[in-house]
């Protein structure tokens, strides 16, 4: 048995786990966190906390009529007029995600040119979609 402080250098223990692998979980917080933030802004502009709050139907039906979201009345909405402007806010959002990743991406000049060309046509069809969906809800007079 040797004593507590020998002047033997014993085995050195591999450690589990590396430096390296944290560093790089730590160059991903910032992404991870403007994720969250966008995830949280496109819940209240799209009414989550009005559909936590007032805990509206899904869905209308009058008559064989079934309607998602109630046309000309802006201080009211149904839970799958949300969720239509959840989808929408959320296509406009990767639009504009493909077209800042096409201008980093410079390896090939055609897949940059396809990527920014698709995630312009996802922000228009977001704004399109949202500008339609308000152009419904708005009086026609």
């Amino acid at each position: 048995m040797q004593p507590i402080f020998s002047k033997k250098k014993g085995k050195k223990l591999k450690r589990k786990f590396k430096i390296e692998v944290r560093r790089r979980y730590l160059d991903y917080l910032p992404k991870i966190l403007v994720l969250i933030l966008l995830a949280i802004v496109v819940f209240f502009i799209s009414g989550g906390l009005y559909n936590l709050v007032v805990r509206p139907p899904p869905i209308l039906t009058a008559g064989d009529r079934i309607y998602f979201f109630i046309p000309y009345r802006l201080d009211e909405q149904l839970i799958g007029e949300s969720l239509i402007s959840i989808i929408l806010l959320c296509i406009g959002l990767s639009g504009i995600f493909l077209v800042n990743r096409s201008i980093q991406y410079y390896y090939s000049r055609r897949m940059a040119t396809i990527i920014l060309v698709g995630g312009i046509a996802m922000f228009v069809i977001g704004v399109f979609g949202i500008y339609m969906l308000l152009n419904f809800k708005l009086s026609p007079f």
